[in-house]
């Protein structure tokens, strides 16, 4: 089971930065779209790899395909592809909706693993490869790009804690630019 560790960055929602840090997370902020969102790190105990690079190698693009029951709350660390969600105040959890019609803020589009050796490549790197992972699938799910709609992207990545581990996975999430909870899935939104 993996843990969820949020970093800090400016620009940052100051409310979603107090719930992520109050959950015992870091946060980071990814400018995309009109705005920013939060970058959500995690642990995990699944076993390293050998290689020294931290290039994207598996890949996941959303066919939207909730995995929960209304209300059903999850680890952050536990979010899927697919999965249309809100993150309560003050805890670690997401609370999950059966489909994405239920008013929601997050919605995971895709995920996809990073190459890395057993050390930790650091935050910087990381935090590139979710840019470059998650800019890279956006245009895909939503149909423009980041800077001609209305959605921010932001995404699940390993911590160092995680990295060790082995956990590679860069889950990649969109939001609204005004951070207001919308109703119906950000795919095709820009079509």
């Amino acid at each position: 089971m993996r843990t969820a560790a949020v970093r800090s960055a400016a620009g940052a929602s100051l409310g979603l930065s107090a719930l992520l840090l109050l959950s015992g997370c870091t946060l980071v902020t990814t400018l995309a779209g009109g705005g920013s969102d939060p970058v959500v790190t995690t642990s995990s105990t699944a076993e390293a790899t050998e290689s020294s690079t931290t290039t994207p190698t598996e890949s996941e693009t959303a066919t939207p395909t909730p995995t929960a029951v209304a209300g059903t709350m999850t680890g952050i660390e536990d979010l899927q592809v697919g999965d249309c969600f809100d993150l309560e105040s003050g805890a670690d959890d997401a609370e999950l909706f059966p489909n994405c019609d239920s008013l929601h803020t997050f919605e995971a589009y895709h995920t996809e693993d990073m190459q890395g050796g057993a050390d930790f490549p650091g935050d910087a790197a990381v935090d590139t490869a979710l840019q470059d992972i998650c800019s890279a699938a956006f245009a895909g799910f939503i149909g423009a790009e980041p800077f001609l709609t209305s959605w921010n992207y932001t995404g699940i990545v390993p911590s160092a804690e995680s990295w060790g581990g082995g956990d590679r996975e860069v889950l990649c999430i969109v939001t609204p630019v005004d951070g207001q909870p919308t109703a119906g899935t950000a795919a095709g939104s820009a079509s």
